[in-house]
């Protein structure tokens, strides 16, 4: 899978890329570590993942701290199924790290709902069939939605970005400079 810091440098492009991101969908986000950080770094992150699996004792641990430190329970929000079938209306942003055959279907449901998105995709499994080379996928994949970039994280392994941030946002009426 590549490096052992891919969600902390994962979790600290998006939170340098789309700083305003409130309520973010981590698809086929497994075990919530990339949630984990988005969490720390300011961000309201949700895992959608088909299985039901659970935090690693490291998170779980770390959140009952800050439970007590900060006097209430923090915990990382779940939804138990794949992207599709979730209404993404509230998300301003949909991610995925190494989401495997979820990643054209978060492009696809972020296109879709007209959301920013970021995807850092490890395997190729294309919807309509077709066999890509790496590259190919993450032209692909760019190519569902116009105006997405491809960038590198600083990991090793898979660590290619495919990612779309919509217009400059609106808040509270006044324009936010990115």
């Amino acid at each position: 899978m590549g490096d052992r810091n891919r969600a902390w440098e994962f979790a600290d492009f998006i939170d340098r890329t789309f700083p305003h991101a409130g309520r973010i969908a981590d698809v086929a986000g497994g075990h919530g570590e990339l949630s984990y950080w988005l969490q720390e770094l300011g961000h309201s992150p949700v895992v959608i993942e088909p299985r039901d699996v659970r935090l690693p004792r490291w998170i779980h641990r770390d959140l009952r701290k800050r439970a007590v430190r900060e006097g209430h329970l923090a915990r990382i929000e779940r939804i138990v199924a794949p992207v599709e079938a979730v209404d993404l209306r509230g998300f301003s942003l949909v991610v995925g790290l190494h989401p495997d055959q979820a990643t054209e279907p978060a492009v696809r449901a972020a296109v879709a709902y007209d959301l920013d998105f970021a995807v850092v995709p490890c395997c190729v499994f294309p919807m309509d069939g077709r066999t890509y080379t790496a590259q190919g996928w993450l032209e692909h994949l760019a190519t569902l939605a116009p105006g997405s970039r491809i960038a590198r994280l600083p990991i090793s392994g898979a660590n290619a970005v495919v990612w779309r941030r919509r217009s400059t946002p609106w808040t509270g009426g006044r324009l936010v400079s990115w």
